[in-house]
């Protein structure tokens, strides 16, 4: 009997489940990555930007939300985030920065986490030949309610392309989908 394989999901810190303005978490998001890391065919890793003196600040803020437990990787450069996920064998990035998320080899299923519907909207307005290029998906949804319903994947509705997020599926899982509210909007990139 082979053993299941296991997904890959690294995630970004600030942004994504924690607001940069208030360092508050973000809706949703603490319980969201507790349930990924509690799924046995998922490994959850943090990868985050991190300047020395802030790391323990950061590392004491995990600790507080009861995400100590997860493996963090800091670097320096936002470029050095593609070898760690590299080094990590990671399947699934989730990042708050498009240009990060537009480093990573085609490999990776590239989710960028954005609650703000204007650089959403100004990205595809001011460069619309770079978001067409990659993007396969614009999704609005509350990620703490498509984790907690495993069933639940996300639809886009301009090209009819289907993608599951935040879930234990791989890259072939990704199909079939309803949208389950607009509180937050993701997409999924593709290089």
């Amino acid at each position: 009997m082979s053993a299941q394989p296991i997904t890959v999901i690294a995630c970004d810190i600030g942004g994504v489940i924690k607001d940069h303005r208030t360092d508050e978490p973000v809706e949703n998001a603490i319980e969201s990555i507790i349930q990924l890391s509690q799924d046995p065919s998922n490994r959850l890793i943090f990868i985050s930007k991190c300047k020395d003196n802030f790391k323990n600040k950061s590392n004491e803020w995990l600790k507080k939300h009861n995400l100590s437990h997860i493996d963090t990787y800091y670097c320096i450069e936002y470029g050095e985030k593609v070898q760690i996920a590299h080094d990590h064998h990671v399947n699934i990035m989730i990042d708050d920065r498009m240009n990060v998320l537009s480093t990573f080899p085609p490999s990776i299923i590239k989710i960028w986490f954005c609650s703000d519907m204007k650089k959403i909207e100004g990205a595809k307005k001011f460069q619309p030949d770079f978001v067409d290029s990659f993007i396969d998906s614009v999704c609005a949804i509350n990620i703490g309610r498509l984790v907690k319903n495993q069933d639940s994947t996300i639809i886009n509705n301009a090209s009819g392309t289907y993608a599951k997020i935040f879930l234990n599926k791989t890259s072939d899982d990704i199909n079939n989908g309803t949208i389950l509210n607009d509180h937050l909007h993701i997409q999924i990139l593709r290089l």
